[in-house]
């Protein structure tokens, strides 16, 4: 009788997402993911079926482990200064490796489309809440800007921060680029 494999499921969507968060759809190999998490690769194909659903999963793992606390983050806010807050608080993230999800969009032709989907599906629900929240800031006289256009700025802002810091891994230069990016908030 075959012994039963032992694993902790969320230590191998960690080892997975890791490995796709550095290199991205196109350029995690099979074999690496298997190296990754110490499975062999019918023990992951059995988990999740291909390498799509791998992908998939290193998503909904990211997403939850990382991009949902960004969501409540938005969803407390409610004023400018919040705001502000909260798009400092990208100068001092650890991810130095940039936003797996923006990461995604630059593979949009590579990867299927429930995995795109799902990446646009989360801006959308940020960029949304953004504009909530601008609402309220412009209600109580904080903020006299175009909510909307504001709103898309700042996913704009994510987006491309997130692929900057990738390149140029200087905390300093990061954080000037960040203060930047808040006194034109604050016009």
């Amino acid at each position: 009788m075959a012994r039963p494999i032992e694993y902790d499921k969320q230590e191998v969507l960690d080892s997975i997402t890791k490995a796709f968060w550095l290199k991205g759809f196109e350029g995690t190999s099979v074999s690496e993911l298997v190296n990754e998490t110490r499975l062999n690769t019918r023990t992951m194909y059995n988990l999740f079926s291909d390498k799509t659903g791998l992908f998939q999963a290193a998503l909904e793992n990211y997403h939850e482990s990382n991009l949902q606390s960004i969501i409540e983050k938005l969803k407390n806010c409610d004023t400018l200064s919040c705001l502000i807050e909260f798009v400092e608080s990208f100068a001092s993230s650890d991810y130095l490796n940039g936003c797996l999800f923006v990461n995604t969009l630059s593979e949009q032709n590579s990867i299927s489309n429930e995995s795109l989907e799902f990446v646009r599906d989360y801006f959308k629900q940020c960029e949304e809440l953004l504009e909530g929240q601008l609402a309220k800031s412009k209600t109580s006289n904080e903020f006299s800007g175009d909510v909307k256009a504001t709103a898309s700025m700042i996913i704009c802002f994510m987006h491309g921060y997130s692929n900057f810091v990738k390149l140029n891994k200087e905390e300093e230069g990061n954080q000037q680029m960040v203060d930047q990016f808040v006194l034109l908030l604050n016009q």
